[in-house]
Parts: C-alpha cells; structure tokens; sequence
C-alpha cells in the first residue's frame, strides 16, 4: 500500500473502533447491563490507537537496503491477515456453522446425536482450510516471485508444528477455545 493510503487506513479503522466502542458502551449502559467504565473504554480506544499509529509510522519507514530503490508502506499481507482474522473469529464464534465445528471438534459422536452433520461440517471445515493453505501459497509465490520445488524448504513444517504446540494446541485432539 501507499504511505497516504497506510495512513488513511490507519486512521479510518481507530475511528470505526472508536465509534463502535462507544456505541457498545452506550448500549449496554441504556439496556442496565454490566459495563466497563467509560474512562477504560477511552483509554482503549486510545491505546489502541496509538499502536495502530507507531506500527503504521514504523512500517512507512524506507525498508529497502539499496537506496535506488524504496520500499515504503504497509505490506499488503498485514490488512489480508487482520481481515481473515476478523472473519474467521466471526464465523467460529457467531454463526451455527462455527458452534456446529466446536462440538463436532469436542464429540463428533455427541455432534453426531445432536442432529449435526458431522461429515458434511468435516468437508467444510478441510475445504475452509485448504482455501486458506491455497492463499498462503499464492502469497508466498507472491513474495518469493517464484515456485519451485525449494521453496519453503528447511525447517518450515517443523518451525509451524512446534508453533502450534507453543500456542497451546493439543497433539492429541480435544475441545477448541471457542467453548
């Protein structure tokens, strides 16, 4: 992306965060509900903010070693992540499909008797993760300019195994987080 469009970027996502903390907050405390302190909401939106604003300076930066040549902007990488993020967390978290996934991740059997398809949830979920491997090829090839049969050779398998194990992930199945 362009430095302008980094910044217009980085600015227009604190507002929309901002607008949609404060009507939050409003709601909850029109509707009596529990609610955190307006001052903590601000101060969110403010921290928030601030980071949002030092990682875009940081990254608008001239990256490039050669001079000639600038490399400046934010990465076209990074919005593709937080927008995959922000979906997937939404479909796992708010939708049937995502709490169908959970139980048949927890007990495919009691998923089973619940009335859930669970070879049809199955399907959906290898070809949600497919799709996903598929655009991180594209992204690499993208970056690499090239495929070939070394690419992403080394230790990458083990270096992406060992993550997963580090951020909690069980090698012997079990319940997801979402639960």
């Amino acid at each position: 992306m362009s430095v302008l469009a980094g910044w217009i970027s980085a600015v227009v996502i604190i507002a929309g965060y901002a607008i949609l903390s404060l009507l939050r907050h409003r709601r909850k405390v029109s509707q009596g509900l529990q609610h955190q302190p307006f001052a903590v909401v601000v101060s969110q939106i403010i921290a928030i903010g601030v980071v949002l604003l030092v990682v875009t300076y940081i990254l608008n930066q001239n990256r490039s070693v050669n001079v000639n040549f600038p490399i400046k902007g934010i990465p076209y990488v990074i919005p593709m992540v937080i927008v995959l993020l922000i979906a997937w967390t939404f479909a796992l978290g708010r939708t049937t499909w995502g709490r169908h996934v959970y139980a048949v991740g927890g007990n495919a059997e009691a998923a089973r008797r619940a009335g859930i398809n669970v070879d049809r949830i199955r399907v959906s979920v290898f070809m949600m993760c497919s799709s996903m491997a598929a655009l991180s090829g594209i992204v690499v090839a993208s970056r690499l300019g090239k495929v070939s049969t070394d690419s992403g050779g080394g230790n990458v398998l083990l270096y992406a195994v060992g993550a997963a194990v580090i951020g909690g992930t069980s090698l012997f199945g079990g319940k997801g987080q979402g639960q």
